[in-house]
């Protein structure tokens, strides 16, 4: 109706006035709840109109709430988000934007290498505790790779969850970090890993070859996606070894060459001290080093426990016969 249609033009520039006054610094709080209640603009226009609202100390939690629905939605970044989801998160009303915040943030900390702040993690711990979240939990688990300050409930809850993402296949470099605080999986124990992070949509392959035999073929195999984009490949290395290689990945109708790069047995990664694997590398050392007495030893010491296992295995099948 005519009526209708003049409230609403009506409304409209009371709402642009309004906004005008905004930006020129000449509000109360009045025009503020007139804006908070109507005004939809730009995401950095929005989080201006979200601090001024928080200096009258008005009501934001649902400027809140809209604000961090826009920026995921256009991926719009603004200075403060992370304080603008801490009030929010206070009286949380939408679990799902929650969840979508932080696993928006996690994204781009493992993919992207984006700075996070500590907040946010502990936030992810705590939301774990409710429903399982992948891309949180490995982000929380990368980020605290370092942290020398981890309870035994908090340690029990990585091994646990490293042991479940490995047998699902998503196997991460990182994961071996903790192997001097968790029992680890069979498949992270001696391994060293070269990693490639692309689109997850393009194909990627790597073009290897063992330095050392001579003038030897590239060995091209695809790299597995592991998670996201975050493609891994292992290699089992002894003492001095040395693998070059190479990357490929491929679009539609692109294909990107990478430098080549070498990847070398360094000693510096998780290892069981007692695996064939270790004593072996162990024996390398010593022969280089030609200290034969220690060799010796070393070699005794491997065959002694070579036999007792193949001992006990033969004795294990008499059994089940």
């Amino acid at each position: 109706s005519w009526i209708g249609r003049t409230e609403k033009a009506r409304h409209s520039l009371v709402l642009e006035l309004s906004h005008y006054v905004f930006l020129h610094g000449k509000y109360d709080e009045n025009i503020l709840q007139y804006l908070l209640a109507y005004y939809e603009g730009p995401t950095r226009e929005l989080y201006r109109l979200w601090k001024a609202a928080r200096g009258f100390e008005l009501d934001t939690h649902m400027l809140e709430e809209r604000l961090l629905t826009q920026m995921l939605y256009s991926e719009g970044y603004v200075e403060d988000s992370i304080g603008v989801f801490r009030e929010y998160y206070k009286n949380v009303t939408n679990h799902l934007l929650v969840r979508a915040f932080l696993t928006y943030y996690a994204y781009h900390y493992l993919v992207h290498q984006r700075v996070l702040h500590q907040e946010l993690f502990l936030i992810m711990r705590r939301e774990l505790n409710y429903e399982e979240n992948d891309i949180c939990l490995i982000a929380w688990i990368k980020h605290n790779v370092d942290n020398i300050n981890l309870s035994q409930t908090e340690l029990d809850f990585i091994a646990y969850h490293i042991d479940r993402l490995v047998k699902k296949g998503i196997i991460l470099p990182f994961f071996a970090a903790y192997g001097r605080k968790v029992d680890l999986p069979a498949q992270l124990r001696d391994r060293s890993y070269i990693t490639y992070i692309t689109d997850p949509r393009k194909q990627v392959f790597i073009h290897y070859r063992q330095l050392g035999q001579g003038e030897a073929d590239y060995i091209t195999e695809r790299m597995p996606n592991v998670f996201l984009g975050i493609h891994v490949m292992d290699f089992l290395l002894f003492y001095h070894e040395t693998v070059q290689y190479y990357i490929t990945e491929e679009a539609a109708a692109d294909t990107n060459i990478t430098e080549s790069f070498y990847l070398q047995y360094e000693g510096g990664g998780y290892q069981e001290e007692d695996t064939a694997f270790h004593q072996i590398n162990l024996m390398l050392m010593a022969m280089e080093m030609r200290d034969d007495s220690t060799l010796l030893h070393m070699m005794e010491d491997y065959i002694k426990k070579e036999y007792m296992l193949d001992a006990c295995f033969q004795q294990r099948k008499h059994w089940k016969l």
